[in-house]
Parts: C-alpha cells; sequence; structure tokens
C-alpha cells in the first residue's frame, strides 16, 4: 500500500465523517417543508382569526341594525305618546263640552281595563236609557228649536267622543300590545346577540388558547431537540477531534515507517549494485580464465601426445570454481528474490 493511497483513504474518511457531521447540523434546524407547514399553520390561525373577526362584526352590525329598529319603535312609542296626549287634551275638550268626566286607562293596567268596560256597558245602559226615555222628555218639555239643535249636537258630539274613545282605546291596546310584542323580541334579539357574541369570544379565547398551548409545547419539543442535537454535535466533535489526533499519529507512524523502507530500499539498492559489480567481474575473471582454458585445449588438440601439468591443475581449478560459480549464481538469484519481493510489499 502507498503512500497516496493511504492519504486518499485517509481523506474519503474524513469526508465521510465530515458529510455525516454536515446531516447531523442539518437535522438539528427544521426543514423548509416544517417551516412552510408552521408559516402555513399561522396563516391558517390568522385567517380563523379573521373569520371569527368577521363574524363579531357582522353581530356588531346586527346588533345596531337591532338598536336602529329599537330606535325606530321608540320614535314610534314616542309619537304615539304625543298622539295620545293629544287625544287626552281632545278628551279634556269633551270633557268640557259635554260635562262628563273621562276616564283614560294607562298601559298594561287589566284591572283598569276591566273597570273601563264596566263603566262602558254603563255608560251604554245609560244611554239606551236616556233615548229610550227621550220621547216622554220631549212630550214634557216645551218644543224648542234651539233646544233641538242643541241636544242634537250634543248628541251628535257624544257620538262622535264615544267612536273616538273606543277608537283609540282599541289603537292604544294595538299598539301597546306591538309594543310590548316588539319589546320582547328586541330583548329576545338583545339576549341571543349577547349569547352569540359570548359564545363567539369563548370559542376565539379557546382557539387561540389551544393555537398558544401547541406553539408553547413544540417549541419546547424542539428546544429540547436543539439542546439533545448540540450536546450530540459536540460529542461528535470530541471524536472527531480524537480520530484526528489518532489519524496524525498513524500518519506519523506510517511517515517513519516509510522512511525507513525507503532508507532500507536504498541500502538494498547500493547492495544490490555491489553485488552486481561483483558477479560482473567473477564473470569477467572467468571468461579471462575460460579463454585461457580454450587456448590450452586447442594446443593440447595440435599436441594431444602432449602431457601438460598446468592443464590438469587448471581442470582441478575450474571445477573448483564452477562449484563457487553455481553457488554465487544461487546465491544471486536468492539475493534478487528477496529484494524483489521487498520491493512489491513496499508498494
Amino acid at each position: 500500500m502507498t503512500f497516496a493511497l493511504h492519504y486518499e483513504q485517509i481523506n474519503s474518511s474524513f469526508q465521510t465523517r465530515r458529510t455525516e457531521m454536515l446531516d447531523v447540523m442539518t437535522n438539528a434546524f427544521p426543514s423548509l417543508a416544517d417551516v412552510h407547514r408552521r408559516k402555513w399553520r399561522v396563516l391558517q390561525l390568522k385567517n380563523a382569526i379573521s373569520d371569527i373577526k368577521e363574524t363579531i362584526a357582522a353581530c356588531n352590525m346586527q346588533i345596531d341594525k337591532e338598536r336602529a329598529l329599537l330606535d325606530e319603535y321608540h320614535s314610534e312609542n314616542t309619537r304615539l305618546s304625543a298622539q295620545e296626549i293629544k287625544l287626552t287634551e281632545d278628551v279634556k275638550l269633551l270633557e268640557g263640552v259635554t260635562g262628563m268626566e273621562a276616564i283614560l286607562p294607562s298601559d298594561g293596567d287589566a284591572q283598569l281595563l276591566t273597570e273601563i268596560k264596566s263603566i262602558s256597558d254603563q255608560f251604554r245602559d245609560n244611554s239606551s236609557d236616556f233615548y229610550f226615555e227621550l220621547g216622554s222628555i220631549n212630550q214634557e218639555l216645551k218644543f224648542d228649536e234651539s233646544i233641538r239643535k242643541e241636544s242634537k249636537m250634543m248628541v251628535s258630539t257624544l257620538q262622535d267622543f264615544i267612536d273616538v274613545t273606543f277608537d283609540t282605546r282599541a289603537n292604544d291596546a294595538n299598539l301597546s300590545r306591538k309594543i310590548d310584542d316588539l319589546s320582547i323580541h328586541a330583548e329576545e334579539l338583545k339576549h341571543k346577540v349577547e349569547d352569540e357574541h359570548a359564545r363567539f369570544n369563548r370559542k376565539f379565547k379557546n382557539a387561540k388558547k389551544a393555537a398558544q398551548d401547541e406553539y408553547d409545547q413544540k417549541q419546547d419539543v424542539l428546544i429540547e431537540k436543539l439542546d439533545g442535537l448540540k450536546k450530540e454535535y459536540q460529542e461528535i466533535k470530541k471524536n472527531s477531534k480524537d480520530i484526528q489526533t489518532d489519524l496524525n499519529k498513524q500518519i506519523y507512524v506510517y511517515e517513519a515507517r516509510q522512511k525507513a523502507l525507503s532508507k532500507r530500499f536504498k541500502n538494498k539498492s547500493s547492495y544490490n549494485d555491489a553485488l552486481k559489480e561483483n558477479l560482473r567481474r567473477r564473470a569477467m575473471t572467468l571468461e579471462f580464465d575460460l579463454d585461457r582454458l580454450e587456448n590450452r585445449l586447442r594446443m593440447i588438440k595440435t599436441y594431444p601426445t602432449t602431457a601438460d601439468q598446468s592443464l590438469i591443475n587448471y581442470s582441478l581449478v575450474i571445477g573448483d570454481k564452477s562449484i563457487l560459480i553455481r553457488e554465487a549464481i544461487a546465491h544471486m538469484r536468492e539475493e534478487i528474490s528477496q529484494l524483489n519481493s521487498m520491493v512489491r510489499n513496499s508498494n
């Protein structure tokens, strides 16, 4: 394994660790989808609050309409009161003309209305008795045209007064009943609007409280998650520092081993060069000896009967040298194989 390959592995491991740390930092914060979901929830709450405000405004408009209708009824009641005062003045005027006392009822007095009915019935009976006895009265009284005219006028006035009185009483009773019904309806509407307003206020407060509680709960959960992620980040940072320290130590040891191997390789290269030089010199010496031997062999072939002690010595020497040469070649091959295996291991 070369230093470049080992450095590439260290760099890829550090890049992987850095990617994991970036993923942790990314997960520590909300994603765009979560932010968009929260903004959409806030927008929905704002729309709900706007709808509640519009509903309250509609209720206020309905209250204003009911108040305007109540004001209209009040003005109608005022007008009827003025008309009643005018009719009372007319009754007093008729009292002055006829000399008869009138009794006017108050609103909502059932007993007084009963008394009025009894008085009216009594008045009708008296009027019928008066008209029934009118013939005898005319016979007893002296005929006078002025009295007849005045009596006709008085009778006509009395009839008009009776008609006006009964019409006024009927109108007053109808108007009083209508005013009471409208007042009751207005009170019911007022209570209904107040109940609706209170209900909307309760719903709005409950929705606001629920939204606030949900927001506080989510905020607490996010704060807890963020604290946990911060602690995890600190632990990862501490572990990464320890890993970086271990990697630096391993790199230092690897560089020292690389330097030692380089130095050993240089020494082996120098030893190999020296060995090659020695083998080259031995080969040259052997070639020189072989040349001399060939010369002697040619001479022996030329003079076969010649015995030469030096040839015998050369043959013995060459036999010994051939053994040494084979041993040297085997030793050289062993050294070369060791050197090649060392080079392969260093690569």
